[in-house]
């Protein structure tokens, strides 16, 4: 049983991981790829800690949300293995923008990352598809209406 506490802190980040993804598609209309890959990042962060507290699991630490999600969703049947691959290419992408993203810091804005549009097109399909599958689940659970 869920306190109705804990539902609505679910439903806020559900509601945060849509805005991201509608963010994440004015970014790359707009031709800020590292900033759409961040926001569609922060999407699936936000759906897999809605679909973590269902499990009493509140996590902050992006590093230990996937491997949480993992053994409590996908290894026990709940979400099916592709969802956790998606989580996975979504987090090594945003990893390389975000390294990236320090070295030009440090280096005074002389490093870039070339990836074509395509590819994001795909990182920001993937997390709309990865919120959707979480809300089926939170919606089976009837937490969302």
């Amino acid at each position: 049983m869920y306190l109705e506490m804990d539902k609505d802190e679910i439903r806020f980040l559900i509601w945060r991981a849509q805005r991201e993804i509608e963010i994440a598609t004015r970014m790359l209309g707009e031709g800020h790829f590292g900033d759409a890959v961040s926001h569609a990042y922060y999407a699936v962060i936000y759906a897999a800690r809605a679909v973590l507290l269902t499990r009493n699991i509140d996590v902050l630490e992006h590093s230990t949300i996937l491997p949480l999600f993992d053994s409590n969703l996908i290894r026990t049947g709940e979400i099916e293995r592709g969802y956790g691959k998606i989580f996975e290419r979504i987090r090594a992408i945003h990893g390389v923008f975000e390294k990236y993203r320090r070295i030009r810091e440090s280096a005074g804005d002389h490093v870039y990352v070339f990836v074509e549009e395509k590819t994001i097109k795909i990182v920001i399909e993937d997390a709309k598809k990865f919120l959707e599958r979480m809300i089926k689940y939170l919606k089976r659970k009837k937490i969302l209406k």
